[in-house]
């Protein structure tokens, strides 16, 4: 059961990502199950389209298995075995549903992320016996091949993400690099004068190399063992609905003859063939159409060369017609008895014709804004398909 400062926190991140926005701790507290596995079903939709589902619509056991198959990408490891899980979330059971939102709460842009990327790295359950149809390893192939290129593009985009700062930013940002890389060179040197000085100072290097290595290898094999926690709730996960499988086959063989349930599993085995010569082809065709579109965004020519310094040159020019008014103004408005009521009027024009200017520099800085705006959007797309 989740904690008070948990419960405090589940609350403010709902209200936060606009999931509940009028939810206080007591309206919270007084949800039933029913609405507890609702709103926990809503917190799954921040994540994925797959689950964009009205829960009263589905078949409470649906649900609780499509969030269930889903930990494996959110990387939820849950206690006990899967079955009681299960029904902990059908009954909508607070021990259960807390934690989870929880987990998913504390970490949502980063599993939003996730969740994004699983959609095309995800492999497809090919059952083995398929694989000797050549055609059937030639697509599978091709489906492997394209997950490879994809996890390129978005390394790629991140880069350019990574990098989509102003010249004066990048500057900034290397000058502090640069200092705090001689500061760091500055401390080496100290450590290695008065280490050296140290007698023991082979033996010591030697030590502290050794450490060094151990906790690296110690942080490789937490990640290890984290890998394969998650495999092993994969492999129970997939136990618990074979063994469903075997008992919903059981169940059959009791109410026909074994020429049914021989006709039901070749019916079961042609349906997993059309599947793999149709749904996987269309998946293939679909992830080769989005990343023509990511790699299309990327080939898009640079708007700032294009535009911006076009737009920056007419701003030079006008401000350089302001600047040849206001000296006309100024030299016309120089002492002298007789002439200054002659230029009244010729300086009111003048005036006039600076507003205009001003007027006209304004609306080519609103489009210098405009086309920064687009900038920004047409990155921000393009890192959302990445």
């Amino acid at each position: 059961m989740a904690s008070p400062g948990e419960v405090q926190m589940i609350v403010e991140r709902l209200r936060e990502y606009k999931i509940e926005e009028d939810l206080t701790l007591v309206t919270f507290d007084e949800k039933s199950a029913p609405e507890l596995l609702e709103t926990l079903n809503n917190v799954f939709k921040q994540l994925s389209k797959d689950h964009d589902v009205d829960v009263r619509d589905e078949e409470i056991q649906a649900t609780a298995n499509r969030m269930m198959e889903f930990f494996p990408v959110i990387q939820y490891n849950f206690q006990g075995e899967p079955e009681q899980f299960a029904e902990g979330i059908q009954r909508g059971e607070r021990a259960v549903v807390y934690p989870l939102l929880v987990h998913i709460l504390q970490r949502l842009p980063d599993l939003k992320k996730r969740a994004y990327l699983a959609r095309f790295l995800r492999m497809i359950d090919v059952p083995e016996e398929l694989f000797a149809d050549p055609e059937v390893m030639d697509k599978f192939q091709q489906y492997k091949d394209l997950q490879e290129s994809f996890k390129e593009t978005h390394k790629s985009t991140e880069r350019l993400r990574g990098t989509s700062l102003q010249p004066t930013e990048l500057k900034r940002e290397v000058a502090q690099l640069e200092g705090e890389k001689q500061q760091l060179k500055t401390k080496i040197h100290q450590l290695e004068t008065k280490l050296k000085k140290n007698d023991n100072f082979t033996e010591l290097y030697e030590v502290t190399s050794k450490l060094r290595k151990e906790q690296e290898e110690e942080a490789r094999l937490s990640e290890r063992l984290q890998e394969q926690i998650m495999q092993l709730k994969q492999s129970e996960l997939r136990f618990f609905q074979s063994k469903k499988k075997l008992q919903d086959v059981q169940a059959a063989s009791h109410q026909g003859t074994g020429e049914e349930l021989l006709r039901r599993l070749e019916e079961d085995v042609q349906m997993t063939r059309i599947l793999c010569l149709e749904k996987l082809p269309s998946d293939i065709q679909q992830k080769q159409n989005r990343l023509k579109q990511i790699q299309t965004i990327l080939e898009l020519p640079s708007i700032e060369e294009l535009q911006i310094k076009d737009l920056q040159g007419a701003i030079q020019q006008e401000e350089g017609r302001i600047s040849d008014l206001g000296a006309q103004l100024a030299r016309r408005q120089q002492p002298g008895d007789d002439k200054l009521s002659m230029y009244r009027q010729q300086a009111l024009i003048v005036a006039r014709k600076k507003q205009d200017a001003l007027e006209r520099l304004q609306m080519r800085k609103d489009e210098l804004r405009e086309v920064e705006q687009e900038l920004n959007e047409r990155r921000e797309k393009s890192g959302g398909t990445g």
